[in-house]
């Protein structure tokens, strides 16, 4: 579980899916037959599923999907890119004691995320 950062708050990978779609129109002329045209590609679209400790963290991933910003993601093998956060989902986990963030307190909520951001091009 790698120590990721969007925005600079804190994420802990979980799971990471890359998806990209590109956009075919498809027109069936009447003498028949098939015709594709290509407009081109449709945005990357990164899935992360991922936990977040705490309120603050949670709210603050909350927020920037009413921002129609982009953000960094940062990884720990540099920057990947910015993205605008689409979706975000969040589960509240059941947990005694949390480990992953030593600088909160020990019963700190833990949330499982699931992010879906837009890549910025």
């Amino acid at each position: 579980m790698s120590n990721w950062t969007y925005n600079s708050i804190r994420i802990f990978t979980d799971d990471l899916r890359d998806d990209k779609d590109q956009t075919i129109a498809r027109l069936g002329p009447l003498a028949g037959g098939t015709t594709l045209h290509f407009y081109g590609w449709e945005d990357r679209i990164t899935k992360v599923s991922c936990y977040v400790v705490g309120l603050t963290d949670k709210n603050a991933l909350e927020a920037l999907t009413e921002t129609a910003a982009s953000y960094v993601l940062m990884t720990p093998y540099g920057s990947w890119g910015s993205y605008s956060l689409k979706h975000a989902s969040f589960q509240l986990l059941r947990a005694i004691c949390q480990t992953l963030r030593p600088d909160l307190s020990p019963t700190s909520p833990v949330f499982k995320c699931d992010l879906e951001l837009y890549r910025d091009i």
